[in-house]
């Protein structure tokens, strides 16, 4: 069973427009070559996914997308992932990426914009993220791990109980979702975001279709 999730996206982003100012890539593992070209000393004071407070760094990158076509990739670093799956829903590409240290990394692209995770064996965690100073504008961003946290939900005693027939009609669901591998099954999912949410990402359409992508990816995996 695949897992199709509806956006419905209740604020707009506005974006903030400038120019590129010229610096050098990141050079050190031959990034010539690579997907990313980090450019350093760009000017990153008006790029709004750069103003998020639980940044490690955030710095402008060039995309070479013939690279995504390649059988392999070379992030910054020098850490090289071997392609594994790619899938296109609608408008938008996917493409998962790994190697045997458990290195990962899951991009989503269109129209030449780009968004995704790349998650490191040592719990390093970065992402490529696109902006709209000037035309191709992207940022590789690492973050910080204390911002995720496991969510718990303590159960309120005035939480409704479920009955013995709701508990059997979840259980046959479950065991519906667990033999059956041909009947679709269709989500609807309503996204809820912050104003600063809103304020430091300049793509959120693209933004949650990768999320969407990422957990349809985990929910054919898990099956």
């Amino acid at each position: 069973m695949k897992l199709f999730l509806g956006i419905f996206l209740l604020l707009a982003a506005e974006g903030s427009f400038g120019s590129l100012v010229s610096g050098t890539q990141d050079d050190s593992h031959g990034s010539a070559a690579g997907l990313l070209m980090l450019q350093h000393e760009a000017d990153i004071t008006g790029i709004n996914p750069c103003k998020d407070k639980d940044l490690l760094s955030c710095t402008p990158t060039l995309i070479d997308w013939n690279k995504l076509e390649q059988s392999s990739v070379l992030l910054p670093g020098g850490q090289v992932l071997e392609q594994k799956k790619r899938f296109t829903e609608g408008k938008t590409s996917f493409v998962l990426l790994s190697d045997e240290l458990d290195n990962e990394a899951f991009f989503s692209y269109r129209n030449n914009r780009m968004m995704g995770r790349v998650r490191m064996n040592d719990r390093t965690m970065f992402f490529i993220e696109p902006c709209n100073n000037w035309e191709g504008c992207h940022v590789w961003k690492k973050i910080s791990q204390d911002i995720f946290v496991d969510e718990t939900h303590e159960v309120s005693v005035e939480e409704k109980k479920l009955s013995e027939d709701e508990l059997e009609r979840i259980s046959e669901l479950i065991q519906k979702g667990q033999t059956d591998k041909v009947e679709v099954a269709e989500y609807t999912m309503m996204f809820y975001y912050t104003r600063d949410f809103a304020a430091h990402t300049d793509d959120i359409e693209l933004y949650m279709e990768t999320i969407i992508g990422d957990m349809n990816l985990g929910y054919e995996n898990s099956n």
